[in-house]
């Protein structure tokens, strides 16, 4: 009897046994296909970063550009200067705009993708930095339009002015 016993909580052992090695394998599975997901999101969260960093790198490239603008726009090249530097400021910004689009897509695909479970909002805390930095970012390409566009009214003003100093000296010496 004791025997039939111990065979009894022997076989309730290893049955017990059995499913803790499923078990374990299970969340092994489980494991692995969270990291798999992580490495994903960890790669789309760095190409977002290295566009962030090419933007910045533009708007860099347009504060200098601009401050030469200036630079010239103060020795006299003033209309044909001005012309080609708001052109060629305008695609800049045009570019920068569908950079920002492609972005927004980028970071509407990742939060369609993310659910609900600790890895994943671990990612939406990620998405939402890069969200939030995509706002400064388009709040200072708003910024740079502003500026050109004040630029290119001050520099209007300050053609008429030296065409009305021009002919009113002109008149004064005749």
């Amino acid at each position: 009897m004791m025997l039939q016993e111990q065979l009894k909580n022997l076989k309730t052992e290893i049955t017990n046994k059995h499913e803790l090695i499923e078990s374990i394998k299970k969340d092994l599975t489980n494991d692995i296909t969270l990291e798999k997901k992580l490495r994903q999101k960890e790669a789309q969260t760095l190409s977002l970063k290295m566009n962030l960093f090419q933007v910045q790198k533009q708007e860099e490239a347009l504060q200098k550009e601009l401050s030469e603008l200036r630079k010239s726009l103060e020795n006299g090249d003033t209309d044909q200067v001005r012309q080609s530097e708001l052109d060629r400021l305008r695609k800049e910004l045009k570019i920068a705009h569908e950079r920002e689009i492609m972005a927004l897509e980028r970071i509407r695909v990742l939060k369609a993708r993310l659910g609900n479970d600790s890895e994943e909002s671990q990612l939406q805390e990620q998405l939402d930095y890069s969200h939030y930095v995509e706002i400064i970012q388009k709040n200072k390409i708003l910024e740079l339009e502003n500026r050109i566009s004040e630029k290119g009214t001050r520099v209007d003003e300050y053609l008429i002015q030296l065409k009305s100093d021009l002919a009113i000296t002109k008149e004064s010496m005749a």
